[in-house]
């Protein structure tokens, strides 16, 4: 195996009796109450930690009650945290580095006082409940990669014994995503799988939302999150969404808010644009507008090819194909000059190890969440999730993946790291 590659470690961060340890009987309070800070709070109750309080930089939340725990301002947090009555586990992607300065500011000591998220064992896993697509998005693998891949769906009473397995295996799992590369609500078990899943731990469903048969049997079922996945407005929508219908969106979209209005689920529910440069400006205003009007979040994400297997190809002079270089054509980031920034960190962590086991409709495993292929087991139930490390830990890819730095390939990490370089296309 290559000198310079970085072997897979899988699962970092400190355990939870080093947690313990650390808070050393402190009140535990949690900066951020969105989805992330939810799911630790379900997962260090499950290990008997009790959660005191979260808090929130949004005026708006205070005194609001999450998860049955109030929300109080930062300051008083802070306040605690100075007299070593409490204890700050910071659970804020985006504004983590903010919120570490915040607490360092204040007099507290990282590691000592406050803990970000990023530094506490937080597994996360992949279950691909449909391996099939309605739409041929030309951006994902069921739509560049159709041909080479099997189709069809998880029944119900198979991810019952793999979310057992799971449970078993994996006793600080903190989240499983119900969805990787397919539309998870053509599986017509999907209401059963999402409410078995929520009894035991939190899952996010991700959905395009060109379905409605079984919308109203998702939300009555309350996933810890569902995302509503879109790349434009109108026209461009329908050139970013290969076959499907912008008015069956539009429409769709509507039809979600009425059932949130009459349902009020605990779900965190967010519109999540992918940003082309075909479909920002006007379109990007559009869709914001229509989310604040229908009292839906809104977020935003850079566009990539996926899955990686087609930048792999493009890394090593192979041909991507026509519908893959469709994708190339119109990213909003420039991909040579990202390739060569991502390059010069090809000795620094995957940032992918954490996500793991990717398992697939099938229950074959997948290496890796952003690659397709290879294939490490062909039966999740069938082999230890020890041996199925084993596997990972050892494969070439790897090798070929550090090689051209696609393991530290991330847009909105390069944009902060080298925030002179001009990544972003005009």
């Amino acid at each position: 195996m290559n000198s310079s590659f970085t072997p897979l470690k899988t699962y970092q961060g400190i355990s939870i009796e080093e947690l313990k340890t650390l808070i050393n009987e402190r009140d535990i309070y949690i900066w951020g109450c969105g989805h992330l800070g939810r799911i630790i709070k379900r997962c260090l109750e499950k290990n008997e930690l009790s959660i005191k309080s979260f808090c929130d930089s949004d005026p708006k939340l205070n005194a609001f009650f999450i998860d049955n725990v109030k929300v109080i301002s930062p300051q008083d947090v802070i306040n605690y945290a100075r007299s070593k009555q409490a204890f700050i586990i910071i659970a804020s992607m985006r504004y983590r580095d903010e919120i570490e300065e915040s607490c360092i500011s204040a007099g507290l000591v990282k590691k000592e006082d406050f803990l970000s998220y990023i530094h506490i064992s937080r597994p996360e896993v992949a279950i691909d409940v449909a391996g099939k697509c309605n739409i041929k998005c030309p951006s994902c693998p069921m739509g560049n990669m159709e041909n080479l891949l099997p189709a069809g769906y998880m029944p119900a009473y198979i991810y019952k014994q793999v979310l057992n397995k799971l449970l078993l295996e994996l006793p600080l799992l903190m989240n499983i995503d119900l969805s990787s590369w397919g539309e998870p609500f053509m599986n017509p078990e999907l209401a059963e799988i999402i409410q078995m899943t929520e009894t035991m731990i939190p899952c996010t469903v991700s959905t395009n939302l060109q379905i409605s048969d079984k919308l109203e049997d998702v939300i009555k079922a309350q996933p810890s999150q569902l995302i509503v996945s879109t790349s434009g407005y109108g026209k461009s929508y329908e050139i970013n969404h290969a076959g499907a219908s912008w008015q069956v969106f539009f429409d769709n979209i509507h039809l979600l808010k009425e059932l949130i209005d009459k349902y009020k689920p605990k779900s965190q529910i967010t519109v999540l644009y992918h940003l082309y440069r075909n479909n920002q400006q006007q379109d990007l205003d559009n869709l914001r507008s229509l989310c604040l009007k229908l009292g839906l979040k809104f977020s935003t994400t850079w566009a990539y090819l996926n899955p990686y297997d087609k930048i792999l190809d493009f890394c090593e002079g192979r041909d991507v194909g026509t519908q893959a270089q469709k994708v190339l054509d119109v990213l909003s980031w420039d991909l040579m000059h990202s390739l060569k920034l991502s390059k010069t960190e090809a000795q620094d962590p995957c940032l992918c190890q954490r996500i793991f086991p990717i398992i697939n409709w099938d229950l074959s495993v997948s290496l890796c969440h952003i690659y397709y292929y290879p294939i490490i087991s062909n039966n999740f139930l069938d082999t230890p999730l020890d041996e199925i490390l084993k596997l990972r830990h050892t494969q070439s890819q790897c090798v070929i993946c550090q090689k051209h730095g696609l393991h530290r390939l991330d847009i909105e990490i390069l944009l902060k790291k080298y925030p002179k370089d001009k990544i972003l296309l005009q």
